[in-house]
């Protein structure tokens, strides 16, 4: 892997930064919280997400967005990882994206670091809580964790080089074969526990067998029994459905006698019925044609009647109008006389007006005369319109009298036809209870011969019945014995498949126990072995490149923890200077990122990032460091450090300054 760019905005404290990463050695050189190693964070952020960093922490404070984008080179290809913070209720990652030779796809935050990681080669979890342990070991790790590699428990640092070496597999296929020699176990224990009950088995088998035996002899007894007992009900019901027949007849005929007689009965009841009635009806008939026989139509209408009189009145209303006019015209005409003046226009009255008053009341009285005559004929039509309208309702109803005479008469000789049709079934009918009673004289007998055969009946069935159940509850045991006996040969059967999986089972434990599980712990210990080898001469050759020749070696025990020897004797780690423990720490990773380097592709071009690798360094080591990078061969070295005398032998320099609380990258 070999970086090519990144861009930061709005990460620590930076606002925001552009940088291009040329090969070679390149220096991050500023004063001791100037933001250099943040650059380190936004490479490793952009790579694997936020792992054990806080997001709050991340984010440039007061910032809404931030944005990091990391341009690389992985076995030949271009990426660019981008990933976003975004604050809301509290800081957050957003959308991530994984740019491919020039495709974009977009990722979840936690799903680009597995993503990341089958790009890179990396076989470890691909937890989105955690930083890449490859990575910070091979390739990247922070000044404050450079010397815990020396105080790590040796199986965590035994684990550590397992994965970054990808021997992890040996160590999880021991782990599974563990598992399954368990489980390989457990199946023979469960294998022997099922064979226990073998023998009584074949027990069992052998009394059923006896037993079935048995049953047939005494089935064929019952079956015997049965058919004895089915033959004597068979001719039981044959006698017993002779007699039923007999005596449903005689039921019917008896309950066609009741039916006769309550026929007679209601024949006679209906003919003394319509005698009664006929009388009745004729009585009525006599008395309505007695009240309508001398009524007659009335000589008029009362519509004509009415109109006379609506014509009357209407003349009367003109005549009586007429005489109250010549009246009002008399008021007025002497009015004007006794004044002796018009009101209106002033001029004088004569004795005209007197002589109009009295002609004019002269024709209202004769008016008067006609109209009194008008009154009295209009009140003679009044009273003559109140008799038309009661004769025309008298005579309407002597007409509905009329109709109802008809339809009783009508009804009368509907009457007397039912009683002559009662008459004459009469005698037919008391013939036909007559015969029906003939029939019925021996329906005693043969009612007491049919309770006797049901009684016959009853108790053939019943030993039928009981006779078949006997033989069922056989055929059943018989059958159950059967079934019991097939499941017996199954579960035997089952049983030898068990012996011979057992056998199976067992051979497959030993393969485990004695050749597979061995095998896989060889492997793995001379797998380690050959790698420790390598890493004790890698180890040895940096720690000597950093430290001035004399009393001090280093090496590895089978744990790969580091150890030093002064004089000839073993020393703690911890007794050493700072300078040494820096040595110690930074000759370990360089020996490890170059065993990584052989084994994954990814990393070919040996990427190194050193964030303050000089930490207590004496003016002479750091000199040494261009030793070490003429040695290292790598095409990409990223070094982060105050250290002014790294200037001399690195590539490219970016000066690192902080400015009213933002950090500033320019290119020395």
């Amino acid at each position: 892997m070999r970086l090519l760019n990144l861009d930061i905005e709005n990460v620590r404290s930076y606002s925001s930064a552009r940088i291009a990463f040329p090969p070679g050695v390149t220096l991050f050189e500023g004063d001791i919280g100037s933001g250099k190693s943040s650059l380190l964070y936004a490479i490793e952020f952009a790579l694997f997400g936020l792992g054990d960093l806080k997001a709050e922490h991340v984010l440039r404070h007061g910032a809404r967005h931030g944005h990091v984008s990391l341009e690389a080179e992985i076995n030949g290809k271009r990426y660019v990882f981008q990933r976003t913070l975004e604050r809301k209720k509290t800081v957050q990652q957003g959308e991530a994206f994984i740019i491919e030779d020039g495709a974009s796809k977009s990722y979840a935050p936690s799903e680009m670091k597995p993503a990341v990681l089958k790009i890179l080669g990396f076989n470890e979890p691909p937890s989105p809580k955690s930083t890449s342990e490859i990575y910070r070991y091979a390739v990247f790790t922070p000044q404050e964790e450079m010397k815990l590699v020396l105080g790590l428990k040796d199986d965590e640092r035994l684990q550590t080089i397992r994965k970054a070496l990808r021997v992890e597999e040996y160590k999880t296929a021991q782990d599974n074969a563990k598992t399954l020699l368990q489980d390989v176990r457990r199946a023979a224990d469960h294998l022997e526990g099922a064979l226990e009950d073998a023998e009584s088995l074949d027990k069992e088998k052998a009394e059923i067998e006896g037993k079935i035996t048995s049953s047939k002899t005494e089935m064929k007894k019952l079956e015997e029994n049965a058919r004895c007992a089915s033959d004597a009900f068979i001719a039981a019901d044959s006698r017993f459905s002779s007699v039923s027949k007999e005596r449903e007849r005689l039921l019917l005929l008896k309950a066609e006698a009741q039916s006769l007689e309550r026929a007679i009965d209601d024949k006679k009841r209906a003919s003394k019925q319509c005698a009664e009635d006929s009388v009745r009806i004729e009585k009525e008939i006599a008395e309505k044609k007695a009240r309508v026989h001398s009524i007659k139509p009335p000589s008029k209408k009362s519509a004509d009647v009415r109109a006379e009189a609506e014509t009357l009145r209407k003349e009367l209303m003109l005549v009586s109008g007429e005489a109250s006019a010549l009246e009002l015209k008399a008021r007025d005409s002497e009015k004007l006389a006794k004044a002796g003046k018009c009101p209106t226009c002033g001029q004088p009255t004569s004795g005209e007006f007197a002589k109009h008053a009295e002609h004019s009341l002269k024709e209202a009285a004769a008016k008067r005369v006609v109209s009194a005559s008008l009154e009295a004929k209009e009140k003679a039509l009044r009273s003559e319109l109140d008799a038309v309208v009661a004769a025309e309702n008298e005579y309407k109803r002597a007409q509905e009298i009329a109709k109802e005479i008809t339809e009783k008469e009508a009804f009368l000789s509907q009457l007397k036809e039912r009683a002559e049709k009662a008459e004459k079934e009469l005698p037919e009918l008391e013939k036909k209870l007559k015969d029906a009673h003939v029939s019925l004289k021996d329906a005693d007998s043969v009612f007491a011969d049919y309770s006797a055969q049901e009684l016959v009946r009853k108790k053939a069935d019943s030993e039928r019945m009981d006779a078949e159940r006997r033989l069922a509850a056989s055929s059943a045991s018989l059958e159950s014995l059967g079934e019991r006996l097939s499941s017996l040969a199954d579960k035997i059967a089952e049983k030898e498949a068990e012996r011979k999986k057992l056998a199976k089972v067992v051979a497959v434990r030993s393969w485990l126990e004695e050749y597979f599980a061995p095998s896989l712990a060889s492997i793995e210990e001379n797998v380690l072995a050959s790698y420790n080898a390598d890493f004790n001469s890698l180890f040895a050759k940096w720690f000597a490149l950093l430290v001035e020749e004399g009393e001090l070696e280093v090496s590895v025990n089978e744990s790969f923890t580091p150890q030093v020897v002064q004089n000839g004797f073993e020393q703690d780690v911890s007794a050493l200077s700072g300078g040494e423990k820096t040595a110690v720490a930074l000759a370990y990773r360089l020996a490890l990122n170059a065993l990584v380097r052989r084994e994954c592709a990814s990393l070919k071009t040996n990427l190194l990032i050193l964030d303050e690798p000089t930490d207590g360094f004496s003016r002479e080591q750091v000199y040494r460091m261009r030793d070490v990078f003429d040695e290292l061969k790598s095409e990409q070295v990223i070094l982060v450090s105050h250290e002014r005398e790294l200037e001399a032998f690195s590539d490219k320099i970016f000066r690192i300054t902080k400015k009213a609380g933002e950090s500033v990258v320019e290119s020395a």
